[in-house]
């Protein structure tokens, strides 16, 4: 990679990031308890089914050894 072309890439990044600061439709503080909810209501969906899955494979072991 040429260094003009690293240098692009760098300020293009860098751009974008700026862009974004700019146009955020919301606090950064906001935006971080948002995501913090979403992460937490995923987990607790995600652990609700892999409980589920394992009542479900022990009641298909329990009958297949009878």
């Amino acid at each position: 990679m040429r260094p003009n072309t690293l240098l692009a890439f760098i300020g293009g990044a860098l751009a974008g990031a700026v862009v974004a600061l700019l146009y955020a439709p919301d606090k950064g503080e906001n935006i971080r308890r948002k995501i913090k909810e979403r992460a937490e209501d995923e987990y607790n969906s995600l652990r609700t089914k892999m409980k589920g899955e394992e009542c479900c494979h022990t009641a298909k072991e329990e009958s297949a050894a009878e």
